[in-house]
């Protein structure tokens, strides 16, 4: 109900919806090939980390910038949807304008963060580690990731194969608080591709 709701609100502000899926893996298999010009990426998914979601977006088709939804705008929320190389975020009870705006902006390839929000999570994870369970190959993920590296960048330069990659980049994300999975109302939207 919630996804048709947006759907809705979205066409009449003039944006098509390519797609719109319950899971993850759905989403991931349709924007290669619907090839919107942005992805909508929910912060609470159900079946998958959105911040894997959103890197293997851009990993499969990087032409496809994401904008993540959450729930408060949290620092956290801020900070993952950095490391998950989002353009923006926007929170899911500030709709009409702001949102249209965002989702506007992501499409037409503009970078909604800072320079200054990018380097606040770079110090962080430079600085007061964040989390002192960290190894130095995932500390080094994590702070490729918040300079806008993609994974096939850093398995290529790390000379790390792709599924110890993987790995080390979700046990990072884990220390950090970020779940592999997040259970939530099935209510919600997952993920909507605007065309």
């Amino acid at each position: 109900m919630e996804r048709q709701a947006l759907r809705e609100m979205l066409a009449e502000e003039g944006l098509e919806v390519a797609g719109a899926t319950g899971s993850a893996a759905e989403a991931l298999s349709a924007i290669p090939v619907l090839l919107p010009q942005m992805a909508l990426v929910d912060t609470a998914l159900r079946d998958a980390s959105w911040i894997r979601v959103c890197r293997r977006i851009w990993d499969a088709s990087p032409a496809v910038p994401c904008l993540t939804l959450g729930s408060l705008g949290t620092r956290e929320e801020l900070r993952g949807s950095i490391l998950a190389g989002a353009r923006g975020h926007a929170v899911r009870m500030v709709r009409g304008g702001d949102l249209v705006r965002r989702i506007r902006a992501v499409a037409a390839g503009e970078d909604l963060f800072s320079a200054g929000e990018r380097e606040a999570v770079l110090s962080e994870l430079r600085l007061s580690q964040p989390s002192p369970g960290l190894t130095s190959t995932e500390r080094r993920i994590l702070l490729d990731c918040a300079r806008g590296c993609s994974d096939t960048e850093m398995t290529s330069r790390m000379g790390l194969a792709r599924a110890a990659f993987e790995a080390a980049l979700q046990r990072a994300l884990a220390k950090l608080g970020y779940p592999a999975t997040a259970p939530r109302d099935d209510a919600a939207w997952p993920a909507a591709f605007p065309a």
